[in-house]
């Protein structure tokens, strides 16, 4: 597998709080990853959104499947 590197630029909060959400799998949900990590649904929303979390999981997640 591909590693899953941190992008450029990219908070180091907002990496490890991407890959807790990455490790609960492809049923992921912003609300248990938000209250694993002690933060707001709504700003781990904003993070998935400035750092391209979806595209980037979607392809994490179809590697996982071949």
């Amino acid at each position: 597998m591909n590693s899953f590197p941190r992008r450029p630029g990219e908070p180091s909060e907002a990496y490890e709080q991407l890959l807790l959400h990455r490790d609960f799998g492809p049923a992921r949900q912003f609300s248990q990853t938000a209250e694993a990590v002690g933060c707001s649904e709504s700003m781990l929303r904003r993070r998935a959104e400035q750092w391209n979390w979806g595209t980037r999981l979607a392809d994490y997640d179809a590697e996982l499947l071949q």
